[in-house]
């Protein structure tokens, strides 16, 4: 039976992607070339898919020229595909590479949502929506805890990023609203006082899901919250004219500390689940 035109095409094809250096230097060139198997690029990526199996140029010479792409997410990604199923644990042993301060992971992360938007890579993106973007946040949050501050300015920051870059399509991308909700629950723990919401007016549905899903958690909480009281302190029932002095906890001598733990445990347990089924 003959075989097919695509059949008899190599499995092993390469291509040669000309893009722009991260680590360019008075001593680097501008641009630089990686080179990896076609069947990896077209099998992450619907842009390079559809690039390749049609009649442009870059089908028949095998040389893509990229350009005005965020550099090093660029290069962090294309690395990672190159390695074929190994792709996504690549990048996540680059993310977490040593010495890359927790400002540069959040950049990295930035920089590989906008390559997966780009080149239309669904997998990668949601593994950065998923998994980068909130860890790099968090770690953030652990090295700075007392400085509420400057983490609102970050995440003011990643918003005004982001918004301006995609502000072609809407601005801050919808698939982000919620790690950008969870953030701000976050730092409104740390200091309720400082203003995460005034830069969202350019963006009056991204303001109303915020402010939706903030009323959603309060609630939650609020639930939580009262179905959790017995665990802290005795419902009052020997009248309104007791001495608060008098009042004895309903835990032993000594146990208090371990008793707000379990409050604490349990509230948390609580509050994932509660997340998690919606």
């Amino acid at each position: 039976m003959a075989s097919k035109p695509e059949d008899d095409k190599p499995t092993n094809a390469l291509v040669t992607i000309w893009h722009d250096n991260p680590e360019q230097t008075s001593d680097q060139q501008a641009r630089m070339r990686t080179r990896m198997q076609k069947r990896f690029l077209v099998q992450e990526s619907g842009y390079f898919k559809a690039m390749l199996d049609s009649p442009f140029l870059e089908a028949s010479s095998g040389i893509i020229q990229l350009h005005e792409d965020p550099a090093r997410g660029l290069k962090l990604v294309l690395d990672a595909l190159d390695t074929g199923p190994s792709a996504h644990q690549i990048l996540r042993s680059s993310f977490v590479g040593n010495g890359l301060s927790d400002a540069r992971r959040i950049s990295d992360a930035e920089e590989m949502y906008i390559v997966a938007d780009k080149y239309d890579m669904p997998s990668v993106r949601k593994l950065v929506v998923e998994e980068f973007l909130p860890q790099a946040f968090n770690n953030f949050c652990l090295s700075h805890p007392y400085s509420s501050m400057s983490r609102a300015s970050l995440l003011s920051t990643h918003y005004s990023f982001l918004n301006k870059h995609f502000s072609a399509m809407g601005g801050y991308p919808s698939d982000l609203w919620p790690f950008y909700v969870t953030m701000v629950v976050d730092y409104q723990h740390t200091d309720p006082e400082v203003d995460l919401f005034s830069h969202l007016e350019d963006n009056p549905k991204m303001a109303c899901y915020v402010a939706k899903q903030l009323s959603v958690r309060l609630v939650e909480m609020g639930n939580v919250v009262e179905e959790l009281m017995p665990w802290v302190r005795r419902p009052s029932t020997e009248g309104s004219k007791q001495n608060a002095n008098t009042r004895k906890s309903i835990y032993p001598e000594g146990a208090r500390k371990d008793a707000y733990k379990d409050f604490v445990q349990v509230f948390d347990s609580k509050v994932s689940g509660s997340h998690q089924d919606g």
